[in-house]
């Protein structure tokens, strides 16, 4: 036979903080897999512009718009990966870990002269 010390609700309490806790943990992860699908997705975006920014440079009047494309995806990226850090030390913060480091690199056209990539 068990006894309960204190008030009968404090078990269903605990138990009721600890589903919660996953389920934020489960948020979190998604969270952090959409961010990443999202880096991936506009990394290619990138390289695919910069590749026109590269065959337009040629010509005598290059496109503006494509300047502007690729700023404007390099902001998004950087958006995207300050999210990603943010989700990953509360993920870390619920999981009671060092937050994991992670170096993004940026998205580059692949060429035997450019194998150097920043990070963000």
């Amino acid at each position: 036979m068990a006894r309960f010390v204190g008030r009968p609700g404090i078990l269903w309490q605990s138990r009721h903080a600890d589903v919660e806790s996953q389920q934020q943990i489960s948020d979190l992860r998604k969270a952090e897999l959409d961010q990443y699908d999202k880096f991936i997705t506009l990394s290619d975006e990138y390289v695919k512009v910069k590749e026109q920014v590269k065959k337009e440079q040629f010509k005598r009047k290059p496109n503006p718009t494509l300047s502007m494309k690729m700023t404007q995806i390099g902001t998004q990226v950087n958006l995207v990966v300050d999210n990603f850090r943010s989700t990953e030390a509360k993920l870390a913060q619920l999981e009671g870990r060092p937050a994991r480091t992670i170096t993004f690199m940026s998205p580059t056209i692949p060429s035997v002269s450019n194998t150097q990539a920043r990070p963000f």
